[in-house]
């Protein structure tokens, strides 16, 4: 992944895979080595840039604190505390994403 802006999607995809593959089940493609530690700093590195992005829709404070959670994160991941990683990366799901669930709204007659 590049530090090229990303959509809303394609962040949210990727903070999905680093929750399923951090730290040491990350595929064997793409930008992963299969050195674990190597990958889980690449994978860190990348949500940090990729969420900087999101800068004027999210305000500097807000990517302040999720820049936090992931370093948090990331420290968590490479002590051994998988469980404590995931929960920091769904509270940086939620402060992105708070809304991934509502129903769009459809307009009437259509």
């Amino acid at each position: 992944m590049s530090t090229e802006r990303l959509s809303d999607l394609r962040l949210r995809a990727y903070l999905q895979l680093v929750v399923m593959g951090a730290p040491d089940n990350f595929p064997k493609s793409g930008p992963f080595t299969g050195n674990a530690a190597l990958d889980l700093e690449h994978a860190f590195r990348d949500l940090r840039e990729g969420a900087r992005h999101f800068e004027a829709e999210y305000g500097a404070e807000r990517l302040d604190i999720v820049d936090a959670l992931l370093v948090a994160a990331h420290e968590c991941y490479a002590a051994g505390e998988k469980s404590k990683g995931v929960q920091l990366l769904r509270d940086v799901i939620e402060i992105l994403f708070p809304n991934r669930f509502a129903e769009e709204e459809v307009p009437k007659g259509t």
